[in-house]
């Protein structure tokens, strides 16, 4: 046999599979080879299929659909997913689908530098950076705040 003919038979077991046992392996195969990714694709995230489920709230940031991705990156969160709280940490920074939040933004970021996603490293030590550098400049502010309460006070005594 072909090695075409192959990878079909291949292909018509995993099809078999995924018509008969539910197999979301199977599921997630179908939807690449036949294009007819939202009804595959949802059955294999229903399922429970991380990747899938990752690819759901994808196609729904795709096309706008900012709070029905944001549903769906949670289901794959709520898996495991290091890179849907990558996502989430994303959706977050920039108020897509939900509130604009830095710190929950910062939590997803951890989530996924926890998982080995390294955007969620690169942004989560991005955050935290941030962080130290808006705290030395409150600190320098508190500083020369407190200087001039003290020349005020001096100036107040001289008089």
């Amino acid at each position: 046999p072909e090695e075409g003919e192959e990878e079909e038979e291949e292909g018509g077991e995993e099809e078999n599979e995924a018509k008969t046992r539910g197999s979301t392996k199977g599921q997630k195969w179908l939807s690449k080879l036949w294009g007819v990714s939202r009804v595959w694709l949802k059955r294999a995230a229903d399922k429970g299929h991380v990747d899938a489920t990752c690819q759901m709230a994808l196609e729904r940031m795709k096309h706008s659909d900012y709070e029905g991705g944001v549903l769906w990156f949670r289901r794959a969160a709520d898996l495991g997913s290091a890179t849907a709280h990558f996502n989430l940490g994303v959706c977050a920074d920039q108020g897509l689908g939900m509130a604009q939040d830095a710190v929950l933004a910062a939590q997803h970021y951890l989530h996924a530098a926890r998982g080995g996603d390294p955007d969620g490293m690169y942004n989560y030590a991005s955050y935290l950076h941030q962080k130290a550098a808006l705290a030395k400049a409150d600190d320098a502010k508190y500083h020369q705040r407190q200087q001039q309460r003290q020349r005020q006070q001096q100036q107040q005594q001289q008089q």
